[in-house]
């Protein structure tokens, strides 16, 4: 359940910051719409890939000792967060050069 909230806070958290772009250049409907699109695609991108991640990590460590596990795990979820942030800034920047370069 806190696996599918962090995939889920991660693709919004990516599509609002490539929104967010759009705002600040002050760009029209053309330019909202390119937001929208490159958010979306990089929120789609971002769901697959941390759920492939956590499928991963899953896999590989469920045969290891339950102390062993929750602290994976929690490292896991750490290194979720962490990649939220740099989902944001990735979205952030690519939605302002595509803006700046479209319009």
């Amino acid at each position: 359940m806190l696996w599918d909230m962090l995939i889920l806070a991660g693709a919004t958290a990516t599509f609002l910051s490539a929104l967010e772009q759009a705002k600040r250049a002050k760009a029209g409907i053309g330019g909202y719409t390119l937001a929208v699109a490159i958010g979306l695609l990089l929120a789609a991108c971002n769901v697959v890939a941390v759920h492939k991640a956590g499928e991963a990590v899953g896999g590989r460590i469920e045969r290891l000792s339950e102390s062993v596990q929750e602290r994976c795990f929690g490292a896991l979820h750490l290194a979720a967060l962490l990649w939220i942030v740099f989902a944001m800034f990735l979205a952030g920047w690519v939605a302002s050069t595509a803006l700046r370069l479209a319009f």
